[in-house]
């Protein structure tokens, strides 16, 4: 991760194992401390969406808040420890370069519930050491749902992009401003740790050949441009900050069309979420 940052010249982003130790925290800071480019900033989280009950750091960080008593809510409990974890490893951080100055301090929520910000941020305070709170705010996910997956398909792909275009500047925009809102109301910035299309069938309609080649083609079709290109400026207008996109290259399966190229060489004509991105960050 050193070398790759340094390489690119780029801020680099580190997520901090759920069930890291102290010293394991403190020897990946003192290792970045002594080989990253002192010109680069660093962006520090614990773990990666703590909140989401798919991956075993959910259970872990629940199991860790109820045996600390922080909430006799156990889905609260897991947010609660979220947020004390993580202010104990931004302090270890802090303590190894010996201040904040280089140091970003990120704590992640659930993009479609700005009540999950709001404890991560409000429990003992955490915003006054926290320097950014993190959404994943995707559009297009209710699209491979199992009860929305038939209208889907009913709509085709020219139905699909309009849409897709109601989604970002409905539902989506509106996560997006209630995050800002939070974050202004705290002090902190508002960035994405990840977002872009969702565009997948979950919950077992990953297995529908059709939605899937649909949603395939939607990813691969002209119009993506446009949408890409209204998502980033919903963002913007928001009070976005920072963005990180999901993903660059990876190849479309039933598992989802994440990969802005789908392969390293692929034409740019070929790749419109790619094209979008690049004219965004070059402000055409």
């Amino acid at each position: 991760l050193v070398t790759l940052a340094n390489t690119l010249g780029a801020d680099a982003w580190f997520n901090m194992p759920h069930a890291a130790s102290d010293e394991y925290v403190r020897r990946f800071a003192e290792q970045v401390r002594d080989t990253l480019n002192p010109e680069l900033s660093i962006y520090i989280e614990y773990s990666n969406e703590t909140w989401n009950g798919q991956f075993t750091q959910a259970s872990y960080v629940i199991d860790q808040g109820l045996a600390l008593g922080l909430s006799g809510d156990a889905f609260q409990a897991g947010l609660f420890y979220h947020s004390r974890r993580a202010r104990e490893i931004f302090a270890i951080w802090e303590e190894v370069f010996g201040g904040t100055e280089r140091l970003v301090r990120v704590v992640a929520a659930q993009a479609a519930n700005v009540w999950t910000g709001e404890q991560v941020l409000d429990f003992e305070q955490a915003y006054e050491v926290v320097d950014a709170i993190a959404i994943a705010p995707y559009f297009g996910q209710r699209f491979g749902t199992p009860e929305q997956a038939a209208q889907t398909l009913s709509l085709g792909l020219d139905g699909l992009f309009p849409a897709l275009q109601a989604d970002i500047s409905g539902e989506v925009s509106e996560w997006m401003r209630l995050y800002a809102t939070l974050a202004a109301n705290r002090g902190v910035a508002l960035v994405a740790y990840e977002g872009g299309q969702h565009l997948v069938g979950v919950a077992g309609m990953e297995n529908d050949e059709a939605l899937t080649a649909l949603l395939q083609e939607a990813n691969r079709d002209p119009r993506m441009y446009d949408r890409y290109r209204e998502y980033l400026a919903a963002w913007a207008v928001a009070g976005g900050g920072l963005f990180v996109n999901f993903s660059s290259a990876d190849a479309f399966s039933k598992w989802g069309s994440w990969g802005m190229l789908e392969y390293l060489a692929q034409p740019i004509e070929e790749a419109p979420k790619y094209r979008a991105l690049l004219d965004a960050i070059a402000g055409r």
